[in-house]
């Protein structure tokens, strides 16, 4: 039996950073596939896979052993929470540093769409940025790349992609609005 994830549980290089589950444990949400953890190794936020369907919402939660998918094959998550799950960790071998994808039943077609995500100021890539998206209606999370890409994986050509990147203030100084007060 293995442990489910929350926000703040601890990882092997980090800890989980966002959980977006509307189940909790003593007022902590539960992390799902796709919720971010940090890498004090990499030096960012990077999506986790969970492999606890038999709790899911619209992904899998997040349980111990589960691996938090950044450059670092050996980054896993530790669970803290009383409410465990059955089902035995089966990582995803992690190579290098991109996007997630969600894995996919043999023989299903899957869609993708790349986005360039860019400063509206300067015009550079916005590298390793968290962003949120909802595809037909289901929220994911994941970062940008070090090109500021993300791709987005959906069910069908025609699936509706909703994206807003997280942004931390102060990025610049905001004069849009400013007006001379005399």
């Amino acid at each position: 039996m293995r442990a489910l994830a929350c926000l703040g549980d601890k990882t092997t290089y980090g800890e989980v950073i966002s959980a977006t589950a509307t189940w909790f444990e003593e007022h902590k949400p539960i992390a799902q596939t796709g919720d971010l953890a940090w890498c004090s190794k990499c030096q960012g936020s990077f999506p986790v896979s969970g492999t606890a369907f038999d709790w899911s919402e619209q992904q899998p939660y997040v349980a111990t052993g589960d691996q938090v998918l950044c450059g670092c094959s050996d980054h896993m998550v530790f669970g803290s929470t009383t409410q465990y799950t059955a089902g035995i960790s089966t990582p995803l071998p992690s190579t290098s540093v991109a996007p997630y994808s969600a894995p996919t039943a043999p023989g299903v077609t899957r869609f993708a769409k790349s986005f360039a995500i860019t400063d509206t100021h300067t015009g550079l890539p916005v590298a390793n940025r968290a962003y949120i998206v909802l595809v037909d209606g289901y929220r994911k999370v994941g970062v940008t790349d070090a090109e500021g890409m993300a791709t987005i994986y959906a069910p069908s050509a025609n699936s509706v992609i909703e994206m807003h990147v997280v942004f931390q203030a102060p990025c610049r100084d905001l004069t849009e609005l400013s007006e001379d007060i005399a």
